[in-house]
């Protein structure tokens, strides 16, 4: 039996196997039209469990201002807390996906700048995955230990206030990253003969 383009066959086995591009192959072939859709999908849920984690749940456990009664309240719920930081990093998978597929997606129209678009969310998608690890941080910072016994109960409580703040500058600068990449894909769209321009120009 010959063996097909990109394919090996190897002592013993039945049937040659096909290289790993087939997968980026089927891939390329989805239409466009596919691609948007899943896109859409995984965008949508990402915002989903993104903004649950980080805003709603998050939102209503943490008090501006006082520490304690922020501590009080994670502490107080902390099967929450955990939803909201797996929520949040459920939103990281997501990210990546719809990321990857907008790639596949705009690379006809201008591989150069689906390319840098990539580069740009993908930092963006490190820094969301930053703001997911320390929004573990405060819970386990004031559920304590024996490598934090020398700090008092208020000090702990101020701790975990400060990763929280940190949190928030983190996922600010991940904000910035997406503004950036939503210029570059609504040039992309823009440019585009299967979207409507309209979707650049609101971008």
């Amino acid at each position: 039996m010959k063996a097909q383009p990109g394919s090996s066959i190897e002592p013993g086995d039945p049937e040659p196997r096909r290289g790993p591009s087939q997968a980026t192959k089927r891939m390329a072939a989805l239409s466009p039209r596919f691609k948007a859709r899943m896109a859409g999908v995984f965008q949508f849920l990402e915002g989903l469990t993104s903004a649950g984690g980080q805003v709603v749940i998050l939102g209503s456990l943490v008090v501006a201002g006082s520490a304690a009664t922020t501590a009080t309240n994670i502490l107080a719920h902390q099967q929450l807390f955990w939803l909201g930081f797996a929520s949040s990093l459920m939103g990281v998978a997501f990210h990546l996906a719809w990321a990857f597929l907008f790639y596949e997606l705009f690379k006809p129209v201008n591989r150069s700048i689906s390319f840098l678009a990539l580069c740009v969310i993908l930092v963006g998608c490190a820094m969301q995955a930053l703001t997911s690890l320390l929004y573990l941080a405060p819970l386990l910072v004031l559920q304590g230990g024996s490598a934090l016994s020398a700090f008092t109960p208020q000090q702990l409580q101020d701790l975990s206030l400060v990763f929280l703040k940190l949190n928030a500058r983190a996922y600010d600068i991940y904000l910035v990253f997406f503004g950036l990449w939503c210029v570059l894909i609504g040039f992309l769209i823009f440019r585009s003969t299967f979207l409507p321009r309209i979707l650049g120009v609101l971008l």
